[in-house]
């Protein structure tokens, strides 16, 4: 009797936790580290370990760990694949595996699909490469299919991730979004696409988290216009880049072989704008926050 009582009593405790956060929403914060390739990382949770993962909005699965990680997972092999190409065109074919579940802060999503990292995907769409020696920061990548389960707010400022779908907590937290630049996007097979107005005109680039730099098809650009980082990198400054009529002046893009084949997509997003402003992903509702630029005199 008193181990039904109890079972009943967990229960209990279980559904008032859900029906508060249904009708309140979530709210909890998560420090950012940084990975080797300068790209933010957060600690899971899976099978009672820590694990820091790279958070990649620009990868369409739901998680990926190197191969000594998932050699020692408690994971069942799948009969299906997971199939994907990189911004080259490159194809590439891995093993579906099925872990129980993983802990993201306080919430805990179960029976989610894992896959090997791919070091030939990596290197294949790397513009140059840093040396390190720390495994800690190369686990393995937490990737759309899975964030787009919550909302959450990304200030590098701070350091920090919120997850919160209560735009009253983030107000009261400092994040007043209709103050905001707000901006539809979509999801297709190329990423999580928004509209920009560069000095090519307008175009489609896949915000994303995962890249360390933004990027634009080469063939956009004359080389002769471009100049060269200290990696031996090519880069174009483009004076114009407009999101919602908003203008955030000069951009660098750097240039990638962004495969031909890939119509409707024509750049990407990445990290280097997006530590400048915080960005709010509603992905209940398709917009994405940014923070407004700041008026220089």
């Amino acid at each position: 009797m008193k181990k039904i009582l109890f079972l009943i009593f967990i229960f209990a405790c279980f559904s008032c936790y859900f029906l508060f956060i249904h009708f309140n929403g979530y709210y909890f914060e998560i420090p950012i580290e940084y990975g080797s390739a300068h790209t933010p990382c957060i600690n899971v949770e899976i099978d009672s370990k820590k694990y820091l993962l790279e958070v990649d909005l620009g990868a369409k699965g739901y998680l990926t760990v190197k191969k000594s990680i998932l050699e020692n997972l408690n994971v069942k092999k799948l009969e299906t694949s997971d199939v994907w190409y990189d911004l080259k065109g490159k194809k590439y074919q891995t093993p579906n595996y099925l872990l129980s579940e993983i802990k993201v802060g306080p919430f805990l999503q179960k029976d989610v699909i894992i896959n090997e990292e791919t070091d030939e995907f990596i290197d294949n769409v790397t513009l140059w490469n840093e040396e390190t020696d720390d495994e800690y920061f190369d686990q393995g990548s937490i990737q759309r299919d899975l964030l787009k389960k919550f909302n959450f707010l990304i200030d590098c400022n701070r350091g920090i991730f919120i997850f919160s779908n209560n735009k009253n907590k983030l107000r009261n937290a400092g994040y007043n979004l209709k103050s905001y630049i707000k901006v539809p996007f979509s999801i297709n097979n190329y990423g999580m696409m928004i509209v920009i107005d560069t000095v090519f005109g307008i175009q489609n680039f896949s915000f994303d988290t995962g890249a360390s730099v933004s990027c634009i098809k080469s063939n956009f650009v004359n080389s002769e216009n471009c100049k060269i980082d200290s990696n031996n990198a090519k880069y174009f400054l483009s004076g114009i880049f407009k999101i919602e009529n908003e203008n955030y002046g000069n951009q660098d893009l750097y240039l990638f072989d962004i495969s031909n084949e890939f119509i409707g997509f024509d750049g990407v997003l990445g990290m280097d704008f997006i530590k400048k402003h915080v960005c709010y992903i509603d992905f209940e509702k398709g917009y994405l926050y940014i923070q407004k630029p700041v008026l220089k005199d």
